[in-house]
């Protein structure tokens, strides 16, 4: 994926938030991590997630993937998709 300023990713929010498909964590009411999820083929698709490098390895991604699990759950999503590498590239740029 080429390098981006975050406005691809910034457009794909304003898109998704809306719709109840964006998920955030805070610390100290900054936001540290987030979750953006859209539909791709009747499916729940999982376009980004990211998490602050300092909270790596503490959940905070875990519980964000469940949030949009449960989410997927309760609007009966069949499945939930996503594209590993587009996910790394994501969380390199945090």
């Amino acid at each position: 994926m080429p390098a981006s300023d975050g406005a691809d990713l910034l457009a794909e929010l304003d898109v998704l938030a809306p719709e109840g498909r964006v998920w955030a964590a805070f610390q100290s009411r900054r936001p540290v991590a987030f979750a953006a999820a859209g539909e791709l083929d009747g499916a729940l698709w999982l376009s980004a997630l990211g998490v602050d490098r300092s909270l790596r390895g503490r959940g905070v991604a875990r519980s964000l993937l469940a949030a949009a699990i449960g989410y997927g759950q309760w609007a009966y999503y069949p499945a939930l998709l996503t594209d590993a590498r587009r996910l790394s590239a994501w969380a390199r740029r945090l």
